[in-house]
């Protein structure tokens, strides 16, 4: 039918600025003969425009010139791309974190070779990227908290943590790893190691794979909505960016 904006009116130095963009989709109520307002279009459509709201890119400019651009798509449900870059630094290696639809990620941490009498052990990193189908509000840590995980636990929070049910558990390190008693499939050429695992919450997938100087271990909750087909597929994403 209609629609528009809210906006702040400029953004200042260091500062965060606020922009909605918001759409009149029509009415619910059903006036018959009365009705002026179009109605809403139809559940399935509805569902549809929920779940593609965000596949767009902001972009930014000075008169012609464009100084910057945001993927929406990985911004709602992935890991921003900034965070990700930092990650990929401390890890040493390029790493691929999928856009998945009705899922999105609640949290990304680094975990560091431990220490043990004032010396590192080690060299091995490894990224731990996990997903939700809700992603509720932010959990805050304290100060105090978040030094013990830092310096105790050689842990880094990078994004997160948001509430949310954890349904996909990838962890991406530096160095190779392998999954006992595992069997083996070839997925776009690579050879994937999987298991799966049924206990009293629920039934579980685990993959675990190699591609260029990444090791990827992942765990899946299967569902109905979530099948062992999906998880597949997920993998194949990963090993098709890597090409």
């Amino acid at each position: 039918m209609d629609g528009g904006y809210k906006a702040d009116g400029e953004i200042l130095s260091n500062a965060a600025a606020e922009y909605s963009i918001f759409y009149e989709l029509g009415t619910e109520e059903d006036l018959g003969s009365y009705q002026q307002i179009p109605l809403l279009p139809p559940k399935e459509q509805m569902n549809e425009l929920q779940s593609k709201k965000f596949d767009a890119i902001l972009i930014l400019t000075v008169g012609e010139e464009e100084f910057a651009r945001f993927d929406l798509r990985t911004y709602a449900k992935g890991l921003p791309q900034e965070v990700q870059q930092k990650m990929e630094q401390e890890l040493g290696i390029n790493m691929v974190v999928p856009v998945l639809d009705h899922y999105q990620v609640k949290f990304a941490e680094l975990v560091y070779p431990p220490i043990v009498n004032n010396e590192v052990i080690g060299d091995r990193r490894v990224a731990t990227i996990v997903y939700t189908d809700q992603k509720g509000p932010l959990i805050e840590l304290t100060n105090e908290q978040k030094e013990h995980l830092e310096k105790q636990q050689r842990r880094k929070f990078y994004y997160g943590e948001y509430e949310g049910k954890p349904l996909i558990r990838m962890e991406i390190s530096n160095e190779k790893n392998s999954l006992a008693n595992a069997k083996v499939q070839q997925i776009e050429g690579v050879e994937v190691e999987y298991s799966f695992k049924e206990v009293e919450s629920g039934k579980y997938c685990f993959y675990s794979f190699h591609v260029g100087k990444a090791s990827y271990f992942i765990t899946f909750q299967l569902n109905d909505s979530f099948t062992e087909k999906d998880a597949v597929d997920f993998i194949r994403r990963i090993l098709n960016s890597q090409k």
